[in-house]
């Protein structure tokens, strides 16, 4: 059975639930939303946000629970670190990608002051960084994912996101996520 994933060109919690498809090998097939005509999507789900996964007859909204979904569906494998304490901090460092990241991009394009504080938490993200590494260890996880998708949002015409050099380790993790 094939899954078919509703999207939303440019949404970063799309972005972050193709990307764990992708790195998962599953086969799917995506289906792009106008963002102003959702009706394909609430007949499918009852509601109109995005993304939306549909496995069988297994309607899931939300990339949160879609990346439970995914986790369930392979044990874990590729998107979750072997140590259950990293496996823990996968999950936190997600939310705030979602709840934190994702809307205080979307704020700094705006605000200076927004920029400022953006700037703030990606020198934290910096801290999570060995060179060369990902965000828990040596293979991407969710946290990674979530990360980049949100990150992303600051790209402009197809060219990475405008990150300090001072972020080289961060700057050198998004490249490799990126490609």
């Amino acid at each position: 059975m094939t899954l078919r994933l509703y999207q939303i060109a440019g949404c970063p919690y799309c972005r972050k639930v193709s990307r764990a498809l992708e790195q998962l090998g599953l086969e799917y097939q995506v289906v792009e939303i106008d963002p102003d005509l959702r009706s394909e999507v609430k007949k499918i789900s009852g509601q109109e946000k995005v993304p939306v996964l549909v496995d069988g007859d297994r309607v899931i909204t939300d990339s949160t629970a879609i990346l439970r979904h995914l986790v369930d569906y392979s044990s874990g494998g590729e998107l979750l670190p072997e140590d259950s304490r990293h496996q823990a901090l996968a999950w936190i460092l997600e939310a705030y990608a979602d709840d934190t990241l994702v809307p205080l991009v979307a704020r700094s394009r705006d605000s200076q002051e927004d920029r400022a504080e953006l700037a703030v938490h990606l020198a934290w993200l910096e801290q999570f960084l060995d060179p060369g590494g990902y965000i828990l260890g040596d293979a991407p996880t969710l946290a990674d994912l979530a990360l980049h998708a949100a990150i992303s949002g600051l790209e402009r015409d197809g060219q990475g996101p405008p990150l300090s050099t001072e972020l080289s380790r961060l700057c050198s993790w998004y490249g490799r996520l990126r490609s």
